[in-house]
Formats: structure tokens, C-alpha cells, sequence
């Protein structure tokens, strides 16, 4: 999620939060979905995140012959005149849109920024930090969002088509979605998924928009006396 944040240039909150998806494939006594789609809008972009618990392959293996760039952990930035792909922590590679090679780059190991963390700790010094604390609670209340909004769902039919109305993007990673799940022996007719409930989000005052019940899961009734204050 950082890295996507990062390819987006945003330091900010999606203005509106949509997931599908569910926990499929298999019964057990988890909640939490194992195969899921959430798409943010950011306003002159949008952010799709994929979750998938069941076996399945690399993404872009159809368009790329190089096997560097079929990732299953990681990032896609599709952009006007090509796509990138970032497979690991410190990599990433180019690519025309018909899959040619365009550049590799390289960086750091993500193991400096654990000592990074670390050190930053022990000698008190916030302001040595490799990125801001704040990155790290974007990043994750966009995950939070996510699981807003599937929390608030309700049940729908695999073959529902088009869930994300007029959002291409979005259809067609659910349109793969469900070949996914047909591949690990889902029956579409004969299972349900969540249609998460939109989450309209002001950015500047980190609050619910328009929707008291989600509202109150941005936060939790204490208890006394482990309670987080409201102003920290």
C-alpha cells in the first residue's frame, strides 16, 4: 500500500472506499475475506487492490514474457504510454504496453528501514526516520476504509455483472475475479459475495461522510481504563 501511495504522489485519504469480495473457497471460522477487490478513488486517480487467499497466477502473466514482471506480492502503475511493475521491496521494471522491456531500477533493501525504525527509537529522534510516522497511518487507514466498507456489505450472487457500475477498470478485475474463483472450483451460481457499502471520506477531517454507522467503526467503545484518547 505505501508504494501505491507513493506511485499515486499521495499523502492523503481516498474520497470514496468500495470493496467485493468474501471469504471463498472453503468453510472455516475466519471473517476476514480471503479473496477481495477494493477500489479508491483519489480523484484524478484511482487505486485497485487485490486480495486473493486461493492458488492462483502472477498477474500480467498473459502480457509479459519476462518472468520478472509476473508478480502475485505487489504493484501495477498502468500509465499513458505503458505500465510498471513493482515485484519486490527494491525493484521495479518498465514496460511498453504490448509487454517490451523498458528499464529496470533498483534500491535499497527493505531490511535498512527496519534498523531505520529501530534506531529512530532508541535515540529518540522522529525527525531521522526514513519516512514520516503519518505515511504509515495513511497507508493503513486506506486498509481500514477497505474493511469499513465490507463490514457494512451485503450478500449478492457471483453472477452479478458490472458490480462497480460504469468504472471499467474496476468490472474487469472483477470479471477476473470470478475466473479466478472458477478455477479453484467456486460455483458462481450457487455462491454469494459482500458488495461493500460505499465510504465517502473527508481527507481534512478524517471522518465518515453522510454515514453514522460507518462513522462509528473508525473507532471502538473502550474499556475502562485502557481508552485511547480521542485527542493523542
Amino acid at each position: 500500500m505505501d508504494i501505491a501511495l507513493w506511485g499515486l504522489n499521495k499523502n492523503e485519504h481516498p474520497q470514496s472506499t468500495i470493496s467485493v469480495g468474501g471469504r471463498l473457497g472453503y468453510e472455516d471460522q475466519g471473517e476476514t475475506p480471503n479473496t477481495q477487490i477494493t477500489v479508491q478513488d483519489y480523484g484524478d486517480a484511482q487505486l485497485i487492490f487485490e486480495v486473493r487467499g486461493l492458488d492462483t497466477d502472477p498477474y500480467r502473466s498473459g502480457t509479459i514474457a519476462d518472468k520478472a514482471g509476473q508478480v502475485k506480492i505487489g504493484d501495477v502503475f498502468e500509465c499513458t504510454d505503458g505500465f510498471m511493475v513493482i515485484p519486490t521491496y527494491s525493484s521495479g521494471i518498465a514496460y511498453s504496453p504490448k509487454g517490451e522491456l523498458i528499464q529496470r531500477f533498483g534500491g535499497g533493501e527493505d531490511s535498512a528501514h527496519f534498523r531505520n525504525f529501530i534506531e529512530a527509537i532508541q535515540k529518540n529522534q522522529p525527525e531521522s526516520l526514513n519516512a514520516p510516522a503519518i505515511a504509515g497511518h495513511v497507508s493503513a487507514a486506506a486498509c481500514h476504509l477497505a474493511n469499513m466498507s465490507h463490514r457494512l456489505g451485503t450478500a449478492k450472487p457471483l453472477s452479478t455483472e458490472d458490480p462497480f457500475g460504469k468504472n471499467d477498470a474496476a468490472n474487469e478485475t472483477y470479471r477476473r475475479f470470478r475466473d479466478h474463483l472458477k478455477e479453484n472450483g467456486v460455483a458462481l451460481d450457487k455462491t454469494n459475495f459482500v458488495m461493500g457499502r460505499e465510504i465517502k471520506f473527508d481527507s481534512k477531517t478524517e471522518a465518515v461522510v453522510g454515514d453514522p454507522e460507518a462513522f462509528k467503526l473508525l473507532t471502538r467503545e473502550y474499556r475502562k481504563p485502557y481508552v485511547v484518547p480521542e485527542n493523542v
